[in-house]
């Protein structure tokens, strides 16, 4: 059931994608015409702004449903977590967020880049939520044994709001989130624990209310 779930969701996904094409690339032509500071200006650029929204949930609707991929590439979980912290500089100066990095000396992981680098920016988007009012927000990697076993552990904590005890358990559920409808889809957490899965690895949160979230990542030596 499951997976004719996704396949119908993956086919539903790609045929709304398809007339957004053309609605965003005339939005924008039509915001292009009309000159700045005008109403007819503004509304063509509303249109164009939300077609870009639609296209990202559409894009982790298809990931979300997509099956595992052969995982081809080395990948520098390090050089990963920098890319997408790059992708946030702006917004970290506007949020008043400050970073702390601590990078260990960690193996390549066997995985798909495009992937991980989501996983990650789903969870910097996260932490940017999380603290409204600004925040340090502190990143690493490590090796770090579980049960025996060593795995290359990303972490990603934040000193904001932190998770209410009765959501803990409900925040990896596909389309639940505490924000608001024009904030969020419910997919992020949801798509990031998929992706390290798909990679053998597991997920692990610390949090209380009031004293922000930490995330781990961990990666088998070699995924399977």
């Amino acid at each position: 059931k499951f997976a004719a779930l996704g396949r119908t969701t993956a086919n539903v996904a790609h045929a709304i994608k398809n007339p957004l094409t053309p609605i965003g690339g005339f939005a924008r032509r039509l915001q292009e015409k009309f000159a700045p500071g005008t109403r007819e200006n503004k509304y063509a650029g509303l249109i164009y702004s939300e077609v870009l929204r639609v296209e990202s949930i559409l894009r982790n609707v298809l990931m979300f449903s997509r099956s595992k991929a052969a995982l081809s590439d080395e990948c520098n979980l390090s050089e990963i977590m920098e890319q997408a912290l790059k992708l946030y500089e702006e917004v970290f100066k506007e949020k008043s967020i400050i970073i702390k990095r601590n990078y260990g000396n960690v193996p390549l992981v066997s995985g798909i880049r495009e992937q991980l680098l989501q996983s990650v920016e789903n969870l910097l988007s996260n932490a940017v939520d999380a603290m409204p009012g600004g925040g340090t927000l502190m990143v690493g990697t490590e090796q770090e044994k579980v049960r025996g076993t060593t795995y290359t552990a990303v972490k990603i904590k934040d000193t904001g709001l932190g998770i209410a005890a009765e959501n803990v358990g409900k925040i990896y559920e596909p389309f639940f989130t505490t924000k608001l409808a024009m904030k969020g889809t419910g997919l992020g957490l949801s798509i990031t624990k998929k992706v390290i899965e798909d990679h053998g690895g597991f997920m692990h949160v610390d949090s209380k209310p009031g004293e922000g979230a930490a995330f781990i990542l961990y990666f088998p030596r070699k995924a399977r």
